[in-house]
């Protein structure tokens, strides 16, 4: 009998649940209606603050940061700042608050965000479109909408500050950004020494902002790439190293001695005139050798890393001197070919190749090859390739050597030739045999 009475009571129950017509809300607000007051909340935060809002973006974990400096209007709009790419992407845009799964800040248009996002081929996992995770008056978090967190994935996270007048001022941190980079007139080659004693290499990197070094322990060399922090003072790596026991993270820059210099460990960045070690990747080149060949290919090595400020200055000399149409699209070293060893310059837009014989030598004291003039088959050095001839023909030579990396798509084994009377001149070039 017990059985029947449970099952009437649940019946009961049942019927009675399903007779209330009423709905019992989790919340107190609707979805929509909460969605629209935290709408209304952010756009508030964001166009508050008086000089805006600042923040140091980086896209992902091998990429440095960028300063950007972000002003909202309640009518949608905002003006952004940077340091990259010297503020040339610097455009104002529009912006909006939106609701997909989070809410979200959306800017709407062309920006230093979506330049970021387009470096490396769209490969940069750089973003536009930010959840915002938290704002308040003092510090608005964003994360990247498109970073998942998956397979251990590194969610991109911006924290925005508000911003003071001064910080609108960039011109400091642009010129440490120059400073950094170098100029034409630098050598190539640059370490960290501790009290005046070298322990490694120091490079570069704009396009990513990251610094690499090399160093030998124990006869091993290693390299590590860092991403850094440019700020008015210097730069800090985003993640300290240790080179030989000491511990690398932050350099200030020396304006008298135009240089940069950690006090805590001794040491500086400086540059040097030629390598430390050089070479002997230039022993097949020389006479009785089989032929091999090296071409530097603008479309796929104009943008390394790797060619010198001044490579990449006179090769932009020479397409700015050459008739509208016309680009220079090769600059080729050929070794021990049956015509003999020269340097070959090759056009796009209809210009005829030129030519330069020489004879190849060898300095066995400083490690280069020294190329001797065997005359031009046009019979004269063409004035547009005066200055990038010179480099190449320079009477100190060339230091060669065989890279590590690849760079602009061909499996190509990397050699690059650096002058050696200034070490200003650097190429970067593929081998081809």
């Amino acid at each position: 009998m017990k059985k029947y009475i449970v099952l009437l009571i649940t019946i009961s129950l049942f019927f009675t649940s399903c007779n209330n017509s009423e709905t019992d809300y989790l919340f107190e607000k609707s979805i929509n209606e909460r969605t629209a007051e935290l709408k209304s909340q952010y756009t508030n935060i964001l166009t508050d603050s008086e000089n805006g809002w600042i923040g140091y973006y980086t896209p992902n974990g091998s990429v440095g940061t960028t300063a950007i400096l972000f002003k909202f209007d309640k009518n949608g709009n905002v003006v952004l700042k940077s340091d990259y790419d010297s503020g040339n992407q610097d455009r104002p845009t529009t912006y909006r608050i939106d609701k997909t799964l989070k809410i979200e800040l959306v800017f709407e248009s062309n920006t230093v965000l979506h330049s970021i996002y387009e470096v490396n081929n769209n490969d940069n996992e750089g973003e536009y479109v930010f959840n915002i995770i938290n704002a308040t008056a003092d510090k608005v978090l964003l994360q990247s909408k498109t970073d998942n967190g998956y397979n251990g994935q590194i969610i991109t996270e911006l924290e925005l500050v508000p911003a003071k007048a001064s910080d609108w001022d960039l011109s400091t941190i642009q010129a440490m950004h120059s400073n950094i980079q170098g100029d034409p007139s630098s050598p190539v080659w640059r370490y960290i020494a501790v009290a005046g004693t070298p322990i490694a290499t120091f490079s570069y990197n704009s396009t990513d902002r990251a610094a690499t070094f090399s160093y030998t322990t124990d006869g091993k060399t290693t390299t590590e790439t860092v991403p850094i922090s440019v700020n008015n003072t210097g730069f800090c790596l985003l993640k300290s190293i240790s080179i030989n026991n000491n511990t690398i993270s932050c350099f200030s820059w020396n304006e008298l001695t135009k240089i940069f210099e950690n006090e805590d460990i001794n040491a500086s960045i400086s540059y040097f005139t030629k390598p430390l070690a050089p070479t002997d990747d230039y022993l097949p080149f020389l006479d009785g050798n089989p032929s091999i060949a090296f071409g530097y290919i603008t479309s796929y090595l104009g943008s390394a890393p790797s060619n010198s400020l001044e490579a990449n200055n006179l090769l932009a000399e020479i397409n700015n001197n050459l008739p509208k149409g016309i680009t220079i699209s090769r600059v080729q070293l050929i070794f021990n070919s049956i015509y003999g060893s020269y340097l070959e310059y090759r056009f796009a837009g209809g210009k005829s190749t030129e030519y330069h014989n020489v004879q190849v030598v060898e300095d066995p004291l400083n490690k280069t090859i020294i190329f001797q003039d065997l005359g031009w088959d046009s019979g004269s050095t063409p004035a547009v390739l005066a200055k990038i001839d010179a480099k190449l023909m320079n009477a100190a030579g060339l230091y060669v050597t065989r890279e590590s990396f690849t760079f602009g798509g061909p499996p190509n084994t990397i050699y690059t030739f650096t002058d050696a009377l200034t070490g200003t001149f650097r190429l970067t070039t593929y081998a081809f045999q």
